[in-house]
């Protein structure tokens, strides 16, 4: 019974992604909100933990045994550095999310000109 629904959704996508400019803004979001994760992601290197692993409610906690390893889960183990991962599950998906924003940023700063 969903069938309908979803193409329906999908015929919208497609009308609204080949509006011109699209592309650029969608990637200005993408940009701005990795901006976003690598400011929280400064923070969390100070800290050297999450900025909310102090700050879980009591109705939500959870066995102290696995919150133990929530801030030094991402230690390296070749130096022992910590890892930061924002706020993202781990440092990869962190680390995969700048990875795609850097190309459209370079080309940014290439292609744009200035007086």
């Amino acid at each position: 019974n969903y069938g309908p629904r979803k193409s329906q959704r999908f015929t919208f996508q497609v009308r609204r992604s080949s509006r011109p400019g699209w592309a650029s803004r969608a990637i200005k979001l993408l940009t701005f909100l990795a901006v976003l994760a690598s400011i929280d992601g400064l923070i969390e290197l100070r800290l050297g933990a999450p900025p909310w692993s102090n700050y879980i409610p009591s109705f939500l906690r959870v066995h102290e045994g696995l919150l133990a390893n929530v801030p030094g889960s991402q230690a390296r183990t070749a130096d022992g550095l910590y890892c930061v991962r924002a706020p993202f599950l781990n440092s990869l998906l962190f680390a995969e999310i700048l990875a795609l924003c850097v190309p459209f940023d370079v080309h940014d700063m290439v292609t744009t000109r200035t007086v």
